[in-house]
């Protein structure tokens, strides 16, 4: 590996010294009340379904693609959870149809554009707006 300069590796990591930027910058404007173990992990908490999505939607950016219906998709099979949940009074047959809801959902729009040659971000586009109404259903049978 060659020797790089402060320039070239401040360029290759300049996500890493923004982050440590406002960290350093949040403890110097708020003191120890920022930094403690309580509310560090209160934001990791809050942060881990962005952050397992984004795991994920990182994969399909490197391979070229985009999918536009996660934040939808993530809606609608957490309303789809709480209806089952709540009718049938177990937590697991919730969180097992959830799981399908969603595989189900991402197969669809992986078929449309895998085999039907769509563009992802047409396919996603629209399957965005049937997450959307599906979610928007559930929402409405619970307020009946």
């Amino acid at each position: 590996m060659k020797d790089k300069n402060f320039k070239q590796i401040f360029a290759d990591n300049s996500a890493l010294f923004a982050l440590i930027l406002l960290f350093i910058i949040s403890i110097m404007l708020q003191g120890t009340t920022f930094f403690n173990v309580p509310n560090i992990t209160n934001i990791l908490l809050n942060n881990s379904i962005v952050g397992i999505i984004a795991l994920g939607m990182t994969l399909i950016i490197i391979s070229g693609g985009i999918d536009l219906a996660v934040g939808a998709q993530l809606a609608a099979t957490g309303l789809i959870a709480i209806q089952v949940m709540n009718n049938t009074g177990n937590i697991f047959v919730g969180i097992a149809v959830a799981l399908l809801a969603g595989i189900g959902m991402g197969f669809v729009s992986g078929v449309m554009v895998a085999k039907f040659k769509i563009p992802a971000f047409i396919t996603t586009l629209g399957m965005m707006q049937i997450f959307r109404s599906v979610s928007q259903h559930f929402l409405m049978v619970e307020e009946f």
